[in-house]
């Protein structure tokens, strides 16, 4: 089971993200650090908990179509021995290149920021399936995104698509359960599992350690977390029955 650490960086921070809700983040307040630096907590998420990768989210680019980013401090992040899955609006081949020049292992390709299908087709053929993890970025079940025109906003049919396009992992992103700690969205996630073979990774809701082992019951391959990091619901010792 991966379990895997994210950090949302805003203005060179890390920040609290909660519900999508953009404009009321606030930098994080961690047990783990005071410091709100991606470096010290990515160290600290390395040394501590032992983790092995990291989902980044850059608030900045993905809000600005790059007119402003947190790029440099991916490639100080990439010293810190754990692989970068990077997230930060990207939307032609071209830049999904450049990313990877950062450093990066792998692009997260958000339904939020996707236009198309083709636009989705044109980036896996440019830097191949296996550096793209495709989000499903879903407010309470339904998708979003200019893409979601295409399917109905219906997480399924948009899957059934970009397996035939090429996929190699889904992130299932449950907005409305970001930063809550209110629990999994198992009735998504038993959906999409029943309809794909693909490996799937949670994300959104993770509140203690039984709600990692629900979704392994459940068929995930991996789950995305940071409030329950930082406010110590989840210890390091409780990661060693599962990881």
């Amino acid at each position: 089971m991966r379990v895997i650490p994210v950090m949302d960086l805003l203005s060179g921070v890390v920040v609290h993200a909660k519900k999508g809700e953009r404009e009321n983040y606030k930098p994080v307040n961690s047990v783990l650090t005071p410091s709100k630096d991606p470096l010290v907590i990515g160290d600290v998420f390395k040394k501590i908990f032992g983790f092995k990768e990291v989902y980044i989210a850059d608030l900045d680019a993905i809000q600005s179509s790059w007119a402003v980013n947190n790029f440099s401090i991916l490639e100080k992040l990439s010293l810190l021995d754990m692989a970068l899955m990077l997230d930060c609006g990207i939307d032609s081949p071209e830049k999904a290149k450049s990313t990877l020049a950062f450093g990066v292992n792998k692009i997260v390709i958000g339904t939020e920021t996707l236009s198309s299908l083709k636009q989705y087709k044109e980036i896996v053929e440019g830097v191949g399936e296996e550096k793209v993890v495709l989000s499903l970025d879903l407010k309470d079940g339904k998708l979003l995104g200019e893409v979601s025109k295409e399917v109905e906003e219906d997480p399924l049919k948009l899957l059934k698509k970009v397996s035939k396009i090429g996929a190699k992992e889904i992130i299932i992103l449950e907005l409305s359960k970001v930063g809550t700690g209110r629990g999994i969205p198992e009735k998504i996630i038993k959906k999409v599992l029943k309809s794909t073979t693909l490996p799937i990774i949670i994300g959104g809701g993770v509140k203690d350690i039984g709600n990692i082992k629900k979704a392994r019951e459940l068929g995930a391959k991996g789950v995305l977390i940071a409030t329950a990091l930082h406010t110590g619901k989840i210890k390091p010792k409780d990661l060693k029955t599962i990881i």
